[in-house]
C-alpha cells in the first residue's frame, strides 16, 4: 500500500515537472502582457505555480488543450489580483481637517493659536483646489512625512514618478499661491 502512494506522488511530481518545463514560459508571457512588468509577472507565475501544484489532479493529458487553457486561465486570474492589489489607489481617509490639525499646546497665546489656525484654513483652501490625488499626495509628503519610496509603494508607482508629481503639484501651488496674492 505505501508502494501505491508512493508512486501515485511521484507520478503527480512528474506530471507537476512536465507542465513547468512545457508551459513556463508560456505563462510569463501571459503575466507579462498583463503586468507590463518581469518581477511581478515572475510573482504571478509563482502563484501560479502553487494552485497548480495544489490542483494537479485535475490535470489531464499535459499537452492537451484542455491543460493549457486550465492553466492559462490561473496564470490570467494570478496576473489580475496582482494588477487589483497595484492599481489600488490610495486615498487619505482621514478629513483633511484631522490631516492638517495643529496641535496646540496650553502655553500658547491666543495670537499663536488664531495664526495657526488661519494657516490652517489657508493650506485647506489651497488643497481644496487641487484634485484629490494631488492633495492626497501633497498629505502623504507634507502632513504624514513619508518618504519618496513609501509614497511610490502606495501608489504603485516608481520613486521617479512620485518625484515629478510632487515637482508639478509644489508648482501648481506655487502658481495658485502668486495668483491670490497679485489678486491681493
Amino acid at each position: 500500500m505505501v508502494y501505491k502512494v508512493n508512486t501515485l506522488d511521484e507520478n503527480l511530481n512528474s506530471k507537476f515537472e512536465a507542465i513547468y518545463f512545457v508551459y513556463s514560459k508560456y505563462l510569463y508571457s501571459i503575466g507579462i502582457n498583463i503586468l507590463k512588468d518581469e518581477q511581478y509577472a515572475a510573482d504571478a507565475l509563482q502563484q501560479c505555480f502553487i494552485k497548480i501544484f495544489e490542483n494537479i489532479e485535475k490535470v489531464g493529458e499535459i499537452n492537451a488543450s484542455q491543460t493549457k487553457s486550465f492553466i492559462s486561465i490561473i496564470m490570467r486570474n494570478e496576473s489580475i489580483n496582482i494588477l487589483r492589489k497595484r492599481k489600488t489607489v490610495f486615498y487619505v481617509t482621514e478629513s483633511m481637517e484631522d490631516a492638517l490639525y495643529i496641535i496646540i499646546d496650553e502655553t500658547a497665546n491666543t495670537e499663536e493659536i488664531l495664526l495657526k489656525a488661519e494657516l490652517r484654513d489657508e493650506i485647506k483652501a489651497y488643497l481644496s483646489k487641487l484634485n484629490k490625488e494631488e492633495s492626497n499626495l501633497i498629505i502623504l509628503k507634507y502632513v504624514r512625512d513619508y518618504s519618496n519610496q513609501e509614497i511610490a509603494e502606495i501608489l504603485g508607482v516608481s520613486q521617479e514618478v512620485v518625484r515629478q508629481r510632487l515637482s508639478r503639484v509644489r508648482r501648481k501651488l506655487a502658481a495658485l499661491i502668486d495668483k491670490d496674492r497679485e489678486e491681493a
